[in-house]
């Protein structure tokens, strides 16, 4: 697949929360396993995980952009100001959440949607651009940074 032909980003909507939850699921399984307990992984639930995106995507201060193409989600990334109580949040945007379907890292689609979302900080105003990783290391989320 060339993602420049087939690939495009938009905001995400309320309609696209049960397609968010079924990739985060997925991508956290693959990212996560051998890390978190297998059980852990395993009892993930898509109506629990949906919910929860349904209320991130009505949730005025967080911004969902996916990333797509003809066949479906390819990944997404939800970013707003920063949760961190000692930042200020006029100028520190975060990104909360990168995930890419598991086959498809490595392809530059995280790249394009960490892109995007620095660039939609850089237009709130935002001078500083943070993404932690639960793993603490965003390679182990299959996110690789190439840029200085």
């Amino acid at each position: 697949m060339t993602l420049g032909t087939f690939m495009s980003h938009r905001r995400a909507g309320v309609a696209d929360a049960e397609a968010i939850a079924r990739l985060h699921i997925a991508s956290w399984r693959a990212a996560y396993r051998g890390l978190l307990p297998d059980a852990f992984l395993d009892s993930q639930d898509l109506a629990e995980r949906t919910d929860m995106w349904r209320g991130k995507l009505t949730d005025s201060s967080t911004t969902v952009l996916v990333a797509e193409a003809a066949a479906g989600l390819l990944g997404f990334c939800a970013c707003g100001p920063s949760h961190d109580p000692d930042a200020d949040t006029s100028t520190v945007w975060e990104i909360y959440n990168l995930h890419v379907t598991p086959d498809l890292r490595g392809g530059g689609i995280g790249g394009r949607l960490f892109d995007a979302a620095v660039s939609l900080g850089l237009q709130h105003g935002a001078r500083i651009s943070r993404y932690g990783s639960s793993t603490g290391t965003p390679q182990r989320s299959g996110f690789t940074s190439t840029k200085a």
